[in-house]
């Protein structure tokens, strides 16, 4: 019912889905594997499906005396997660102080990324991923309304947390289409339009557009 989110650099969030009803890697796996939209499972025929593995019996033998739990099958699927991180995108390069490892005109849109205040909800070593925003901060969204998904206001019920969704990641995000929790915008640009106007109120020039997804594409590792 959601658009899926990148499990590249997952563990550097702190709250995970669209609404960030888990707290942690463990927390979020119950959520696919319950799920009657993906994996329509539960837990004891998890186990007893890695249990009647050969491959999976030999492999947990080695790695965790031979046990295999619900607690261990999550902390494999955890530090797998673990290793999913791409560090050394070219923008990490430039901020090293390397200024020629993202263009002219990628430099020109960070710098708007940073006076536009797109900075101040995507930051941190994820840009993004670790806090919650309201979809429409400065004007209200049509499209998210007549969908009727609430966001984080299903999770708490609180009226303050109406069409407030977490903050995603921008690592990677030029490689990662569609966006949104809908999936709306097929296009980084498109994406780009979307947020100055309704999380900024502004119109962006085509110059601007071009310059901030060129930055955008900097952060693909």
């Amino acid at each position: 019912s959601r658009n899926s989110q990148t499990v590249f650099n997952v563990s550097l969030n702190s709250r995970f889905f669209w609404d960030g009803r888990a707290a942690s890697l463990e927390h979020q796996i119950d959520g696919p594997i319950h799920s009657p939209l993906e994996m329509n499972s539960n837990w004891n025929d998890v186990v007893s499906y890695v249990k009647n593995s050969p491959a999976y019996a030999e492999a947990f033998y080695a790695s965790y005396n031979g046990v295999v739990s619900e607690q261990n099958i999550k902390n494999a699927l955890v530090t797998f997660m673990e290793v999913l991180l791409t560090p050394d995108a070219p923008f990490d390069q430039y901020l090293k102080g390397d200024h020629d490892a993202i263009s002219q005109t990628a430099q020109l849109g960070w710098e708007k990324f940073q006076k536009l205040g797109c900075v101040i909800c995507h930051q941190g070593q994820n840009l993004g991923g670790n806090l919650f925003q309201k979809l429409g901060n400065v004007q209200d969204d049509r499209l998210i309304l007549e969908e009727q998904d609430l966001g984080r206001y299903n999770v708490t019920g609180n009226e303050s947390d109406k069409l407030v969704f977490r903050v995603s990641s921008l690592r990677n995000v030029a490689r990662t289409p569609p966006y949104f929790h809908d999936g709306r915008a097929e296009t980084l640009e498109e994406a780009i339009v979307i947020m100055a106007k309704l999380q900024l109120g502004q119109e962006l020039d085509a110059a601007s557009i071009i310059e901030i997804s060129a930055f955008l594409s900097s952060l693909t590792a």
